[in-house]
């Protein structure tokens, strides 16, 4: 069975039908006046599936080929490889900030035969969207990709948030933590009601911004305990990571947080070598590094 509510007015929430880790929120905006549809991230084709988008869309008395776009606030496959078929079969347009364009036109080389810049669209900071009774304000927010995005509508104070929280990390070697940290505290200084996350239920306001200090204090504990690590001894990233994060009873933590957990390593460590702190030593092909502490 489909799960979905309205979360806002004219806004409505398409859970994922798995863990929801690993598969992220579609948002729909119906704009009742104008029969046209937007879409704020898409999901797989596997979660929740283009199919079940379109059952959805019908139970609250529109037609699939009412969608005029899709706004990615990135392009991790959980949140936009149904873009493609979405795009073909409804002729709308997909918004994406031209930072994360690479993986959201490798999709459509992928999944289809279909050329991307014949439906992507560039969206870039200071950007405002109309979606039916909502004006909705690009926020570029760099750090989980290079690309990301949020999507902010001032007078009505809600947030989409994407991959900001709660599963908040770098996972890309292009992105820097000093970036993520910067749109941390851009969001901080927003005043929204309400977020609509990528993953998980809707947040007011001052638990949301409670989790985002939270994860300012969890930064700094992390670069404080890799330095105590330090002082003992050279180690590998792979040996740092092991030591910080708990992995014993997920497998999905093994699967999939355990690789981005080892860029996360990567990405505190570049902030320490660009404060002084401490030494990547690059030394192989594999970008197994071995760390030193600068006296």
């Amino acid at each position: 069975m489909v799960k979905y509510k309205e979360v806002a007015d004219n806004i409505y929430q398409i859970e994922p039908k798995r863990d929801i880790k690993l598969n992220a929120n579609t948002f729909i905006i119906a704009d009742k006046d104008n029969k046209k549809l937007t879409l704020i991230d898409c999901g797989s084709p596997v979660d929740p599936g283009v199919e079940t988008i379109f059952e959805v869309i019908r139970s609250i008395g529109f037609d699939p080929e009412n969608i005029s776009k899709i706004i990615n606030t990135h392009s991790h496959v959980d949140h936009a490889a149904s873009v493609p078929q979405l795009a073909y079969e409804t002729k709308c347009k997909a918004y994406i900030h031209k930072n994360d364009f690479k993986m959201l036109a490798g999709y459509f080389i992928y999944f289809s035969n279909y050329h991307p810049m014949k439906y992507i669209r560039f969206i870039k900071d200071g950007d405002v969207i109309k979606c039916g009774e909502y004006n909705l304000k690009v926020v570029h927010s760099p750090g989980h990709t290079i690309g990301h995005i949020c999507l902010f509508d001032e007078d009505k104070k809600i947030l989409f948030n994407g991959d900001m929280l709660p599963f908040i990390r770098v996972i890309e070697q292009e992105s820097s933590l000093n970036d993520l940290i910067s749109s941390v505290n851009k969001i901080l200084k927003m005043d929204f009601d309400i977020a609509l996350r990528g993953h998980g239920g809707p947040a007011k306001s001052d638990i949301e911004k409670e989790k985002y200090r939270k994860f300012l204090d969890v930064i700094q504990e992390r670069e404080d305990n890799i330095l105590k690590f330090l002082e003992k001894n050279d180690m590998r990233i792979s040996e740092i990571r092991d030591k910080l994060f708990n992995y014993k009873h997920s497998v999905v933590n093994k699967l999939f947080f355990k690789p981005a957990d080892y860029i996360m390593v990567q990405k505190h460590l570049e902030r320490l070598e660009d404060q002084g702190k401490a030494e990547l030593i690059r030394k192989d092909e594999k970008n197994v590094a071995r760390l030193i502490k600068i006296d």
